[in-house]
């Protein structure tokens, strides 16, 4: 019995030793995450185990907060002291068309009167940004709650639609689709995307190593 602890002992503390990490993101996010990232952190320091999970973004901060996530990854950091952060990206947002739709440019708001506008609300700042911008209050043909619906309807109905940069390059539809200039008194807002970690948990071996990886693919 003694020798059958013992080895239990060694056992548990190899896997607490052992490079294990767990990271979180809503799914929109994964899909404008750089697989780079994933792939270096796997290939570098060849992790016992690594879990990538799915969830919205409350969710995540909550888990990170509780340390059953080891790491989240989400638009608009929280204000909290028990949190830390990296920048790994800046999603940007323009104006895209079929390419087959002839529209002339400088396309404004009122020359989507009479076309197949496809929207989709991208958050908070994009959202107060079309409040006053649109001063027409201009209405969509259609409105989508996820971003392959609206790819999607822009490509089979031949429509227009401010997208994600990030996204349409990372679409199978990219060729069919053309970014256009779009006549407005303020620029798109762009979204920030963070990577978080709980401070206290900084300077864990597995923990530091992957956020210098983080750290490494920082836009410039």
């Amino acid at each position: 019995m003694d020798l059958w602890e013992q080895t239990k002992k060694i056992a548990e503390e190899e896997l607490e030793e052992s490079f294990q990490i767990t990271i979180s993101a809503a799914y929109s996010l994964w899909r404008k995450m750089n697989t780079e990232i994933i792939k270096e952190l796997y290939q570098v320091h060849q992790p016992a185990h690594i879990h990538l999970r799915t969830d919205h973004s409350t969710f995540v901060i909550q888990h990170v907060l509780d340390g059953s996530t080891d790491f989240g990854i989400v638009y608009n950091k929280p204000m909290s002291k028990e949190i830390s952060s990296v920048l790994i990206q800046q999603d940007t947002f323009h104006l895209y068309k079929h390419k087959d739709l002839n529209i002339n440019e400088p396309a404004e708001f009122q020359d989507l009167t009479d076309q197949t506008w496809i929207y989709l609300n991208w958050g908070r700042s994009f959202q107060s940004w079309m409040e006053n911008e649109n001063e027409q209050e201009v209405k969509p043909k259609m409105e989508v709650g996820h971003s392959d619906l609206a790819i999607q309807f822009m490509i089979d109905l031949k429509g227009i639609g401010f997208l994600s940069d990030t996204e349409v390059k990372q679409s199978d539809y990219a060729d069919c689709l053309e970014q256009i200039e779009f006549n407005s008194k303020a620029s798109i807002p762009s979204q920030s995307i963070y990577v978080l970690f709980k401070e206290s948990r900084r300077n864990e071996a597995a923990m530091k190593a992957t956020i210098d990886i983080f750290q490494q693919h920082r836009p410039v």
